[in-house]
């Protein structure tokens, strides 16, 4: 059965995102995540971040 290219796309847009948590860790892939929203994370925010990962025990 041929796949579209959109399909595609997002087979292997999974597999990066699945390569890169196996590689870093849960702890980035949620700073990823959060990152990809830059109108809810602005430069500032960003900033805190390593402060406030390091309450809630997650490595950074």
């Amino acid at each position: 059965m041929p796949t579209t290219n959109k399909e595609r796309e997002i087979r292997i847009a999974q597999r990066r995102v699945e390569g890169f948590a196996q590689q870093f860790g849960e702890a980035h892939r949620n700073l990823a995540r959060h990152a990809a929203f830059p109108l809810v994370l602005t430069p500032d925010l960003h900033l805190h971040l390593p402060k406030n990962l390091s309450i809630l025990n997650l490595e950074y």
